[in-house]
């Protein structure tokens, strides 16, 4: 199973800085939806 957040957009990114760099986390999946099987292979995987 996967989750496809459907809503990317720069507000919706948040940068978690740490002393030896930083992550980029999504926020806000209001929008998303889980995939599995085919739909997952449709919607990529990576």
């Amino acid at each position: 199973m996967g989750v496809v957040h459907r809503d990317l957009k720069p507000e919706n990114l948040l940068l978690a800085s740490k002393s030896k760099g930083a992550a980029v986390k999504l926020a806000d999946f209001g929008l998303a939806i889980e995939v599995e099987g085919e739909q997952q292979a449709w919607f990529g995987n990576g």
